[in-house]
This record gives C-alpha cells, structure tokens and sequence, in this order.
C-alpha cells in the first residue's frame, strides 16, 4: 500500500524524495541514515548513521553513528561512534566511542573510548580509554586510559592508567599507573605506579612504585618503591626502597633500602639498608646497614653495620661494625669493631676491637683490641690490647700489651707488657711472652737484658728524654790539651758519704690468686648486678641470634666467664721497695769541690756527678803516685849500689886488716925468739 508522503520508514527502502524505492546494496534504517553519498555495501542503522559520505563496506549502528565521512570498511556501533572522520578499518565501539576523527585502523572499544583524535593504529580500550588526542600506534585499554594526550606508539592498560599526557612512547600498565605526566620512553607496569610526573625513560614496576615524580632515567621496582621524588637515573629495587627522596644516581635494592632520603649517589643493598637519611655518596650494603642517619661519603657493609647514626666519611665493615654512633672519619672492620660510640678519626680493625666508647683519633688492631674505653689519642694493637680502660695518649702493641686499666701517657711493648698494671708515663717493653707489670710512675721497664759486654754504654738526659750513648775517641771530643789540675788536693776534698735513695730500688712479691667461682655460682652474681644487662649487650649475648639458647651454650657469657677466671687466678704480684745503703758523694758537695764533676741545668744546680771526670782524677792521682813511685826507686837503687860499693871497700879493708894481723903475729913470733 502507499505510504503517506513525509513518514518515515525502514526495512529496506529508501525514499529518493519522490517514491519509496528498494535499498539495493546498502542498508540505511532510521532517518538521517546514509542520507548523503553512502557507499556500496555500506550500513546505517541509527539516526543520522552514516549520514554523509559512508565509505564502502562500512558499518555505522546507532544514533549519529559513522555520522560523517566514515571511511571505507570502517566499523561504528554505538551512540556518536565513529562520529566525524572515522578512518579507513577503523573499529568504534560503544557510545562516543572513536567519535572524532579516528585514525586508520584504530580500535575504540567503550564508551567514549578513543573519543577525540585518535590516530592511525591506536587501540582504546574501556570506557573513555583514549578519549583525548591518542597518538598513533598507541594502546589504552581500561576505564579512561590514556585519557588525555596520549603519545605516538605509547601503551597504557588499566584503570587511569597514563590517563593524563602520555608522552613518547611510554608504557603504563596497571590500575592508574602513569596517570599524570607520563614521560617519553618510561614504563610504568602495577597500580598505581609512576602515578604523578614520571621522568624521560623511567621504569616503575609494582604498586605505587615510582609514585609520586620520578626523576628522568630512574627505576623503581618493588611495592612503593621510589614512591616520592626519585631524582634523576636513581634505582630502587624491592618493598618500599627508595621510597622517599632517593636523590640522582642513587641505588637502593632490597626491601625498605634507602627508604627515606637517600641523597645524591648513595647506594643502600640490603634489607633496610640506609633506611633513615643516607648521605651524598654514602654506601650501605647488607641487612640493616647504616639504618639511621647516614653521613655523606661514608661506607657501611655487613649486618647492623653503623646501624645508627654513622658520621661522613666513616667506614663500617663486618656484623654491627660501628653499630651506634660511628664519629666522623672513623674506621672499624670486623664483627662488632667500634660498636658504640666510636669517636672521630678513629680506627677499630678486628673482632670487637674498639668495641665500646673508642676516644676520638684512636688506633685498635686486633680481636678484642681497645674493647672498653679507650682513650683520645690512643694506640693498641694485637688481640686484647689496650682491652679495658686505655687511658688517653698510651700506646699498647702486642698480644694483651697494655690489656686492664692501662693510665695515661704509658707505653706498653710487646706480648703481656703491662697486661694487669701500667702506671702514669711509663715504658714497658716486654719479651719474655710472660706477663710483665709496671706499677711505678715514670718507669721504663725492659725484659729481658743480656748480661753481657758492650763496648758503649747509654745515658739518659731527664731534662730532653733523650737516651744515648758516649763514646771516647777524639773524634767526637774537642778543645783537647793536658790535665794539669792537683787531682791529690781535688780528691782530697771530696767528702764520702753513706746513704740511702729516696727512690728505692723495686722489687716484685709474688701473692697467692684467688680461687675462680663456679659457671653457675658466677653467672647468679653477675646476673644480681645492675649492670648485667648492659654488659652482655655490649658482648653481643644478648642477640636475636642467641634467644632461646642456655647460658651454658651462649658463647659470649663463656667469653665474660673466661675472662673473669683469666683475671681471678692470675697470679698477683705486688712492687715493694727494698732499703739499700749506698756509698759515695752529694753532687752539690762535689760542685763546690770542683763545678766541672758534675752536671748542672742552666740555673748551676747540681744535678749528677760526672763519674768519668772522678775516673780521670783517679787515673791522675793514679799516675802522679806511680811517678813518684818511680823516683822513690830509682833514689832507693843509687843508695843500694852506694851501700853494695862500701861494703866492697870494707870487705878489702878487713881483708888488709886481717893480713896486716897476720904479718904483726909472725913479726911478734920472730921477736919471741929473737929474745
């Protein structure tokens, strides 16, 4: 039947403005549809579907759907799909979907999807994906991704996932991953990853990695990781590392590494490692390391190791080396070295050496090595030295040198020297591998000595502390000429005198050692004093490590029992002073005798007498006597030889006389008989 003029009706026909005639090889169904220069094959159903210009083969479904210029074999279902300058195999689907000017062979799928310039190749997936400016060959698929200014070949999937200004080529994966500010090349993959101002070649992978600015050229990978402002070519790798300011070329990996302020190319490895404010340039490796507060240029490696508040430019290596408050340029290595309170410039290398409170510019080398308050300024070195109470400015080298309550200004040298008593400015050289005692001020002790001859012999000036030796040869001697001094009237003057030294000569009583309590008896006394717990603390006893584990088995309680039984049984030995009766001279008696025997400091007090001038004197006298000697001889052998000379005269005498007797007796016998 004829219709009336002005209705309209689909099914197939097509009113030509004079008469319904057949559709043909296109379809158009509501009014408005393919109106205008519809294509072959092509399809409109919709109010103002395919309105103008329908390319061929294409398909427009829904009010205003392919509305205009849709290209050919180009597919538009929905409300204003496809609605202005759908490209050539173009797919919009859903309201809006695709509706302003759609690339060639873009894909918009959801309402709104693709909905204002989507380029050649884009893919808009959900509703409102793509929905402003998609740039060619990009992806968005989820609800409003890559909603706003989506870049060329870029890709972004998930809820809001790179949502607003998407740029060169980046990829945001993930519930609101990249939302705000994408940067070209970056990748963000987890819910809300790099979700505000990701940098230039970023990547963020993990719930809200990269949160919240992430620097040009920097990763994140871990749940919040480099959550806030990671600067510039920064890593953060694991649970929360990097999470808040991780500054440029920062590399933090490991669950909660770095996790608040890591500074310019600071590096935290490790669990927790430079969790709390880690320095410019510092270097925290392994489980908990340099936990809190970290200084610039620093170095922590190991467990613990400068877990609390290590200073710039301080090394921390081995388990809780320079655990708390490491000074400024301080050095330790080795487990527990430098463990509290290690002062600036100081150096602790081995285990536990400088364990407790090491003075600041101090020097520990060696197990247990300045364990226990050391002072400023102080040496010790080998295991046990300087091990408890090193006073400032001593020196302690060698195995226990210097080992309990070593005063200051002292030196101790060699294994055991001073190990149990080193008093104020003394010197203790020890070779005997035994322990060696110095209890008196200002000595210097040496053990051993070989008894044996020596060509020099050393002198010691108290007023420089110089020690040297003399020798006699002209060579060092000058303005050299002849003795003539009356050595006899000079020694003749010298007053002798017996005495006693102020200073006596010591000697070493040996007591008897106490006994060592018990294990048990020992630990209820120690446990019963107010400072037990801080004590095993220090040792390390009371480590996570060692919970649960018996007193008889926890090897720092043995090491206190073994120290204290060290102690207890050592054998005490006690300086004694000896009287002694001496003979000789008082210098200022000599100095009036004759001022050059003796030696005086420039105020002409008389300090010592020059024992080689009195040997000279001696040698003098000496001399002088055995000239005498000699002349007295000579005197004695002239009157000898005069005596030997009279006798042989009176021999010759006696022999005339006797032969003058004899003549008389015959002269009488010859006068006898004459008569």
């Amino acid at each position: 039947r004829e219709v009336e003029s002005g209705t309209c009706v689909g099914d197939y026909l097509a009113w030509d403005g004079a008469s319904w005639v057949s559709g043909g090889d296109k379809v158009r169904i509501a009014c408005g549809a393919g109106e205008t220069q519809q294509g072959v094959n092509a399809v409109a159903i919709g109010k103002n579907a395919g309105n103008s210009q329908q390319g061929e083969r294409t398909v427009a479904i829904g009010n205003e759907a392919g509305m205009t210029q849709q290209a050919g074999s180009a597919l538009a279902i929905g409300n204003g799909a496809g609605k202005t300058d759908q490209g050539i195999l173009g797919v919009a689907l859903g309201s809006s979907a695709g509706g302003l000017t759609q690339g060639m062979n873009g894909i918009a799928i959801g309402n709104g999807a693709g909905n204002n310039t989507q380029g050649t190749y884009g893919i808009a997936f959900g509703y409102r994906a793509g929905y402003n400016t998609q740039g060619k060959e990009s992806i968005a698929m989820g609800t409003e991704a890559g909603y706003t200014t989506q870049s060329t070949y870029s890709v972004c999937m998930g809820y809001r996932a790179g949502k607003t200004s998407q740029s060169g080529a980046p990829v945001a994966i993930g519930s609101n991953a990249g939302e705000t500010i994408q940067g070209p090349s970056a990748v963000a993959i987890g819910n809300y990853t790099a979700y505000k101002n990701q940098g230039t070649d970023c990547v963020a992978i993990s719930k809200q990695a990269g949160f919240d600015t992430q620097g040009q050229g920097a990763v994140a990978v871990g749940i919040e990781s480099g959550y806030t402002e990671q600067g510039k070519h920064a890593i953060a790798l694991g649970f929360k590392a990097g999470n808040k300011y991780q500054g440029e070329n920062a590399f933090a990996a490991g669950q909660m590494a770095g996790n608040t302020e890591q500074d310019v190319m600071a590096v935290g490895l490790g669990y927790s490692a430079g969790s709390h404010y880690q320095g410019d340039y510092s270097v925290a490796i392994g489980y908990r390391a340099a936990w809190t507060t970290q200084g610039s240029e620093s170095v922590a490696i190991g467990r613990d190791a400068a877990y609390t508040e290590q200073g710039a430019s301080a090394v921390a290596i081995g388990y809780s080396a320079g655990k708390t408050q490491q000074g400024i340029s301080s050095i330790a290595v080795g487990g527990s070295a430098g463990l509290t309170n290690q002062g600036g410039g100081s150096v602790a290398v081995g285990d536990s050496a400088g364990k407790t409170n090491q003075g600041v510019d101090t020097v520990a080398i060696g197990a247990n090595a300045g364990l226990s308050t050391q002072g400023g300024d102080t040496v010790a070195i080998g295991a046990s030295a300087g091990r408890t109470v090193q006073g400032s400015h001593s020196v302690a080298i060698g195995h226990s040198a210097g080992r309990d309550m070593m005063v200051e200004n002292s030196i101790a040298i060699g294994a055991f020297a001073a190990s149990t008593d080193a008093s104020n400015n003394s010197i203790t050289l020890n070779g005997t591998g035994k322990a060696l005692a110095n209890g008196i001020e200002d000595a210097f002790i040496v053990k051993p000595v070989r008894n044996a001859a020596g060509p020099n012999a050393l002198t010691y000036n108290p007023t420089t502390g110089e020690i040297s030796y003399t020798t006699s040869s002209s060579q060092t001697k000058e303005n050299i000429v002849d003795m003539f001094r009356d050595a006899r009237g000079i020694l003749c003057d010298l007053d002798v005198k017996e005495y006693s030294y102020v200073n006596k000569c010591k000697y070493i009583e040996r007591g008897t050692p106490e006994e060592a309590k018990p294990f048990a008896n020992w630990l209820v006394t120690e446990k019963a004093a107010d400072t037990w717990t801080s004590r095993l603390a220090a040792r390390g006893g009371s480590d996570a490590r060692y919970e649960g584990v018996a007193d008889d088995d926890n090897p720092s309680i043995r090491q206190m029992y073994g120290d204290y039984v060290e102690i207890t049984e050592v054998v005490p030995e006690t300086f004694v002073d000896k009287e002694e009766t001496h003979f000789g001279f008082m210098a200022e008696d000599v100095q009036k005798v004759l001022p050059e025997l003796v030696y005086c400091d420039l105020d002409g007090t008389a300090q010592d007498i020059k024992w080689n001038n009195i040997t000279a004197l001696l040698v003098k006298e000496n001399q002088s006597l055995r000239a005498e000697q000699a002349a007295a001889q000579t005197t004695i052998s002239s009157a000898l030889t005069t005596i030997a000379d009279a006798q042989t005269t009176i021999a010759d005498l006696v022999q005339q006389t006797q032969q003058l007797t004899e003549r008389l007796v015959v002269v009488e016998d010859q006068l006898v008989r004459d008569q």
